[in-house]
C-alpha cells in the first residue's frame, strides 16, 4: 500500500486527529510524522493502513450521526450537534462497550455532518454536552 505524505496528512486531518495523536496512537516520534507529510520520508504501510482505519471510524461515526438526524427530526428544524471541549467529555457519552475516540475525531465527525446539513439547508448549531435545555445529536 503507498500513500504519499499530502494524502495522509489529507485523511489524517479529516478525521480530525493530530499529528501528536497520530505520533503517539503509531508509537513513531512526532518528529517522524513530520518527515512523512513534507514528503522526507515514505509513508510506512502500517501508517497507511491506521489513517485508513481512523477515516472508517470518521465515515462510520458521520453515517450514524446522519442516520439519526434523518430519523428524529422533522423537516426544516434545527440540529444540534454534539461538540466536545475534552477527551473525559467524549468518553461520559461513548455507549458502553464502545471503543473510545479521540475528541478532535468526534468533533471532526460533527463538523462532516453539519457541512452536509447545511449543503441541505439544514439549520445547524453544535452545543456543548454540559449545556442544558439543548437536545443535541449525540455521538454514541
Amino acid at each position: 500500500m503507498r500513500m504519499n505524505g499530502a494524502t495522509f496528512r489529507g485523511y489524517r486531518e479529516m478525521c480530525g486527529a493530530s499529528q501528536s495523536q497520530a505520533a503517539e496512537s503509531l508509537g513513531v516520534a512526532l518528529v517522524t510524522v513530520k518527515k512523512w507529510e513534507r514528503g522526507d520520508r515514505a509513508v510506512p504501510d502500517f501508517a497507511c493502513r491506521w489513517v485508513l482505519s481512523c477515516l472508517e471510524q470518521h465515515d462510520a461515526l458521520v453515517d450514524d450521526m446522519m442516520d439519526r438526524v434523518e430519523s428524529s427530526l422533522p423537516d426544516g428544524a434545527a440540529v444540534a450537534l454534539s461538540y466536545y471541549r475534552t477527551q473525559e467529555q467524549a468518553d461520559i457519552e461513548r455507549a458502553d462497550g464502545m471503543e473510545p475516540l479521540p475528541y478532535a475525531v468526534c468533533n471532526a465527525a460533527s463538523r462532516t455532518v453539519a457541512e452536509i446539513l447545511l449543503d441541505s439547508g439544514t439549520p445547524v448549531t453544535f452545543a456543548y454536552p454540559d449545556e442544558e435545555d439543548v437536545q443535541r445529536i449525540e455521538q454514541v
